[in-house]
């Protein structure tokens, strides 16, 4: 079988981290498989980091050049990563998989928009969603017959553990990974910086994500009003040794898809403070490191950046619970399975 993982981002993140994962493995197992997104800084991560998958690139992201893809590679199926792809897919003819990373407000009210995701789903050969919480906030969902699944996703350990390796200048107390948008609230995290300043004045922050430009102006101007002692990194190909540098991780999202920065952190051993949206729910039950507001942001940080065995404590517990999404194999077997049979 020849599967092409199709995006529509030149970048790399969360849903292009897994749909690359899936795709080395299955190479693994004897499959043909392509990725193609537009071209961008993608090509060249995909060259030093997995070697063994062919990346076709398109010029854009439009329909004439998805067509141009499909009519070259002849894919027997096209493993569809997010809304926008899977609904281009939709009008093209051709076997496809739906894998759903994000769970937008948009998707909970009745529009034209989440009319063409019923669509969109119920054409599709099945359906991954990386949560329950994106089947919970479809308003259709109890109209989707297509094969659904709930596989939430996976981190190779060990990957991420090596690419830690490298090391940074610096060391921090509190980091930030995630594309600086509305949806991580990277200002809610800055004011949650300024409150943890207050108490501890030597506090040391790092923020690791692409920017879309949106909020810039106003993510520095914060800074440097308050003189916050923030560092702003901007996209990294390796933000693992970031992470490894931080003592915890903050993530004031308004949504997410399943969290899988949460997951990446807990690896290290390092607590994740993060808000009950989406995945997060699922990913922190073990942990007891949500929080509901900004008190309980606050008090939790200052707990575990001041008190040692409370800290030793919490990393021990969010390497036991992060064990779940680390086997890569079954986790693989499962996505095969709503490929099914050609």
């Amino acid at each position: 079988m020849k599967v092409m993982f199709l995006l529509c981002t030149d970048e790399y993140s969360g849903a292009e981290n897994i749909s690359l994962i899936i795709a080395d493995n299955l190479i693994r197992r004897g499959f043909d498989v392509v990725y193609c997104s537009p071209k961008g800084k993608i090509q060249e991560y995909i060259r030093k980091n997995f070697p063994s998958v062919n990346y076709h690139p398109l010029n854009k992201f439009s329909l004439v050049e998805i067509r141009k893809a499909l009519r070259s590679e002849k894919p027997d199926l096209v493993h569809a990563v997010d809304f926008r792809v899977s609904m281009f897919m939709s009008v093209e003819g051709y076997p496809y998989v739906v894998h759903l990373h994000n769970n937008p407000y948009w998707i909970r009210k009745k529009n034209i928009f989440t009319l063409a995701l019923l669509r969109t789903l119920n054409k599709s050969r099945g359906n991954i969603y990386v949560s329950q919480s994106i089947a919970d906030e479809f308003v259709f969902q109890n109209k989707v017959k297509a094969r659904t699944e709930v596989i939430e996703n996976i981190v190779e350990k060990n990957r991420v553990l090596n690419l830690a390796e490298q090391k940074v200048s610096d060391k921090f107390d509190i980091g930030f990974f995630g594309r600086i948008t509305e949806q991580k609230d990277p200002l809610r995290f800055l004011e949650l910086i300024l409150k943890i300043q207050k108490q501890k004045p030597d506090l040391k922050a790092v923020m690791v994500g692409k920017s879309d430009g949106s909020l810039d102006n106003e993510v520095i101007s914060f800074i440097k009003s308050h003189s916050l002692n923030v560092q702003l990194v901007g996209f990294q190909n390796n933000p693992y040794k970031y992470m490894k540098s931080c003592k915890i991780v903050l993530m004031p999202s308004k949504w997410e898809g399943f969290g899988l920065t949460a997951v990446e952190a807990m690896i290290f051993g390092k607590p994740v403070l993060s808000t009950s949206v989406g995945g997060l729910k699922d990913v922190q039950k073990e942990t007891g490191n949500i929080c509901e507001n900004d008190f309980e942001f606050v008090s939790k940080a200052m707990e575990l950046l001041t008190e040692e065995k409370t800290y030793q404590q919490q990393s021990k517990i969010v390497q036991k619970a992060v064990e779940r999404f680390t086997d890569v194999d079954k986790y693989v077997d499962r996505i095969i399975s709503v490929y099914g049979k050609l």
